[in-house]
């Protein structure tokens, strides 16, 4: 029985025993989840483990736990999509979260994730594998199952615009059987799919949540490409010899070693300058997440500065209030003190973040808090973070704007508050779904957060 059998499972069998909506208490959903998971590293009862050792229903169960005076949790699914390996299917993973939202009385509000490839490939088998077109399934998710973003994680290949330029086929390698106008055909693809979803989501207020970094990439090789001096030209249409061959993607750096790529990040595929353009050509709002792969560190010299990313993500949301950055796994700010006891902010830190706020005044009311706590590397730092956070917005002068970057500009942001058309999707959804779920509607008096905002 998969996650989400197993939640349902439980909850019917708890519905007796438990006031509705279920699970409000975070400990006994934690325990809950404790119980489907395999393997001697397996995270259970009061373990800080998550991620990799967890299953996702007691990640949920743990971070609520740990964050008891959190009010939502956003989780955003990721799809980074390789067609040479299966994954579970889209819809399932939609039902799980869905689920989720569900059983714990609305803490958790999910983001959906696209990926052009995986809608692409289900095209060509006649979607075999998911019941409709993934960009239906993103809608609807939206419109009808309780989510309330979508997410996109460009650094699998494709480009967040412009693919017949940019695009890159998700494999392992470079080499591919497709021919050129088999390759014509996929990014034109790419592009019309893109350009439904963003206006889709423009039109019905769904913010796109984006991958702002050159980490955790599935074709590293796929996302460098030079935006810069050089001109591009178009890709060939039509077919060009047969059988396997090798497509070249002109100007890209191949062959770099680690750690360089960074000198040239501003030319990826998902790097600022594109999201900008986004949110300009088709009004959708955007976040950048993990504060837009953050600082860069020179130890020789001990000193501290900006990545490239984070100094153009700033002055893309000093100038375009379509443009939010997210503070998720900025750990790195943060160090244990000389006795080992607490932690402090790092030496230098928060110098250079004060300063990032002081050169780029609109950035602080673009800016949200975020965790991504699941992360192994994150887990570390754990309840700790959330205080630590809010340390670093009192010591940089950003304390008038705390409130609004810990909670109240995401309620802004995503439309949660009465009257808005996400709140309504939601009201509609609780009681529609509460009542198949739970047995009886769940109205905004079962959603704390619903009571809280009025």
């Amino acid at each position: 029985m998969n996650e989400t059998g197993n939640l349902r499972h439980e909850l019917g069998k708890a519905e007796k025993k438990y006031e509705q909506p279920y699970f409000r208490d975070p400990t006994r959903f934690c325990n809950f989840a404790a119980k489907y998971q395999d393997g001697f590293a397996a995270a259970k009862g009061g373990s800080q483990l998550t991620g990799i050792f967890s299953n996702k229903v007691r990640n949920a169960g743990r971070i609520a736990e740990v964050y008891p005076s959190v009010d939502i949790f956003m989780p955003s699914m990721v799809d980074l999509y390789d067609d040479r390996r299966s994954m579970r299917s889209i819809e399932q993973q939609i039902h799980f979260y869905e689920a989720l939202n569900l059983a714990t009385g609305g803490r958790y509000l999910p983001m959906v994730s696209y990926n052009p490839q995986r809608q692409y490939q289900a095209e060509l088998r006649g979607y075999s594998g998911e019941p409709k077109p993934y960009l239906d399934l993103v809608k609807d998710a939206v419109l009808n199952k309780g989510f309330v973003g979508v997410k996109l994680h460009p650094s699998s290949g494709f480009s967040p615009i412009n693919n017949l330029r940019f695009g890159c086929v998700n494999t392992a390698t470079q080499l591919v059987n497709e021919d050129d106008q088999e390759l014509f055909d996929r990014f034109t693809a790419y592009d019309r799919m893109l350009t439904e979803l963003y206006t889709f989501c423009a039109a019905h207020n769904v913010p796109v949540l984006t991958h702002g970094s050159t980490g955790i990439t599935s074709n590293r090789r796929c996302m460098r490409g030079s935006r810069g001096k050089q001109e591009w030209i178009d890709r060939p249409a039509g077919r060009r010899g047969t059988g396997p061959r090798e497509w070249r993607y002109l100007y890209r750096r191949l062959g770099r070693a680690k750690g360089q790529d960074s000198d040239m990040s501003l030319e990826w595929t998902n790097a600022p300058d594109v999201w900008d353009h986004i949110a300009r050509e088709f009004g959708v709002k955007v976040i950048i997440s993990h504060f837009s792969d953050s600082l860069k560190v020179d130890e020789e010299r001990s000193m501290v500065s900006p990545s490239p990313w984070l100094m153009r993500a700033a002055e893309i949301c000093n100038t375009n209030r379509n443009v939010y950055m997210d503070m998720s796994i900025i750990t790195e700010f943060f160090q244990k003190d000389d006795m080992k006891t607490a932690y402090r902010i790092r030496p230098g830190y928060l110098e250079v973040f004060a300063k990032l706020n002081q050169r780029f005044p609109n950035l602080r009311n673009q800016l949200l808090y975020g965790t991504d706590w699941h992360m192994p590397h994150t887990a570390f730092v754990g309840a700790d973070f959330l205080p630590l956070v809010e340390m670093l917005l009192d010591q940089s002068g950003l304390s008038s704007e705390k409130n609004a970057i810990m909670g109240t500009r995401a309620v802004e942001l995503f439309g949660l508050k009465r009257g808005q058309p996400t709140r309504e999707r939601l009201e509609a959804f609780y009681e529609r779904r509460g009542a198949e779920f739970a047995g009886r509607p769940f109205t905004p008096k079962d959603i704390d957060w619903m009571q809280k905002l009025g």
